[in-house]
């Protein structure tokens, strides 16, 4: 078991279980992570032992930040949009989309980018929302949505529930393998599903 407790880091007991109970799927495969910012996720796949780890990252800042950290020397990071840039990596094993499709402006066409291009056998994700909901976002801002480009954005982004989130996945070719709530286990505000697909016939 992982150790975050001394670490100067968001939700470290949230990192901690997600370590612990989500991330050994990572072991010998091929890994994407999808909008890894700092790299608290980052450093723990790396523990254990992915075949490879590319990570891509908007936040040019925070691409700095990852392709400065030891850890990752060998990892491939790209600056690039989640929506867009998804050619960049090709296909893999496992995607990790942790703490960013409620950021994105367009979900389900994340969700399409990352199967046609990434063609992955497992798909580790996250979402909160407990309806479809919206709201704005400042593009470019801490903890929001970060562009690579000067694209134009609407500003507003998009939040799925759990019922539109497992049919997309279904008509992608997907099925849920397992769902669990961190809040059942650690003192969060509200119940953060974090959901684990299968490619069905893969």
């Amino acid at each position: 078991m992982s150790n975050y407790h001394n670490l100067d880091v968001p939700g470290q007991d949230t990192w901690q279980y997600i370590d612990d109970h989500f991330l050994h799927l990572c072991a010998n495969k091929s890994v994407v992570e999808i909008g890894p910012f700092n790299g608290w996720l980052s450093e723990r796949i790396i523990q254990h032992r992915p075949v490879n780890l590319t990570l891509i990252e908007a936040n040019n800042n925070a691409v700095d930040s990852l392709r400065s950290q030891p850890n990752l020397k060998s990892s491939k990071i790209l600056l690039g949009d989640m929506h867009y840039d998804l050619d960049q990596v090709g296909p893999v094993d496992m995607v990790v989309v942790l703490g960013v499709i409620y950021h994105s402006h367009a979900p389900l066409l994340l969700l399409e980018e990352l199967v046609n291009h990434c063609n992955p056998q497992t798909i580790l994700i996250d979402t909160p929302a407990i309806k479809l909901d919206w709201h704005e976002e400042k593009v470019n801002m801490p903890g929001m949505r970060h562009v690579v480009s000067q694209r134009k954005t609407c500003g507003i982004v998009l939040e799925i529930h759990e019922e539109l989130l497992i049919a997309a996945m279904t008509n992608l070719g997907y099925q849920l393998h397992m769902k669990q709530f961190l809040a059942e286990n650690l003192s969060l505000k509200s119940n953060w599903p974090i959901y684990q697909f299968e490619q069905v016939n893969g």
